[in-house]
């Protein structure tokens, strides 16, 4: 089916599930009258959707509202809360699903970031088509062989964010920006000392930064901050105070209001859960 300014694909309903889920492909469709909200989603699994019909919004769990349409990437990633809206009428989505162990490698690759979870891919046949010879590889694939289609799909997506990455001015500078600002989390460094190092003027690298990774840098390095004190309330008992002191904070006060912020709860709390 195709109306003006798409391409062709079929929008036929379709799933295949393998490994209890943790591994499918098919093709979602919805049509509503209504808006349509999806609310506490949380996968254990890397999912890609490539949207090829519909508007609306991923909306992180600290509300942040994220437009998607046709021709978005929007990755669903293990873990990570979130919410969707649908604007009303036809919605159409290809979509498959591998186990979240392929998440962290493209994240150590910094081809994705929870902080970006909505890529603009562009509206192309040949995406369409592999999407939907994924779903038939892994219909066809026997129980032995269902590790080839993980493969096959973890190269797709590399393929894929690599495309869209190698588009982007400066990636290369973006991406060793990011890895200034996650070191040394205790440590006071300007985003405007990171954007020295690599070669950039601050407002071009701000810009450029938060175009790729969907947040400013100052942001990036506050959250991974937080994610880093998480981790260690879970694997140690070290007091709350001394925590706060070992990354930067002048006191517990400033410290437990924003690990809140960003944690949804004190540091405390998240200690006991």
């Amino acid at each position: 089916m195709k109306q003006k300014n798409e391409i062709r694909f079929d929008a036929t309903a379709r799933s295949v599930f393998r490994c209890a889920g943790r591994l499918q492909a098919g093709t979602s469709v919805l049509n509503t009258a209504a808006a349509v909200l999806r609310s506490n989603i949380r996968n254990d699994f890397l999912n890609p959707t490539y949207i090829l019909r519909g508007t609306g919004q991923y909306i992180t769990a600290t509300g942040r509202k994220i437009p998607y349409g046709p021709g978005s990437l929007m990755i669903r990633m293990p873990g990570v809360l979130h919410h969707q809206f649908h604007d009303a009428g036809e919605y159409v989505d290809k979509y498959f699903a591998i186990p979240a162990p392929f998440f962290q490698a493209l994240l150590e690759q910094k081809l994705l970031s929870p902080d970006r979870p909505v890529i603009n891919a562009g509206l192309h046949s040949w995406l369409v088509a592999r999407f939907d010879g994924l779903a038939d590889e892994l219909a066809a694939r026997g129980e032995r062989e269902l590790a080839l289609s993980m493969g096959s799909c973890f190269g797709f997506l590399t393929e894929i964010l690599l495309s869209v990455t190698v588009r982007e001015p400066h990636y290369a500078e973006i991406r060793a920006g990011a890895s200034l600002l996650e070191q040394n989390l205790g440590q006071r460094i300007s985003p405007a000392e990171v954007a020295a190092k690599v070669g950039m003027t601050y407002p071009n690298f701000r810009r450029l930064f938060t175009l790729h990774l969907g947040i400013s840098p100052a942001e990036y390095r506050i959250r991974r901050r937080i994610e880093k004190i998480q981790s260690l309330l879970k694997s140690s008992d070290l007091p709350l105070k001394e925590i706060a002191a070992t990354f930067g904070y002048a006191d517990i006060y400033t410290f437990s209001r924003q690990f809140s912020r960003y944690a949804g709860m004190p540091p405390g709390e998240f200690r006991r859960r």
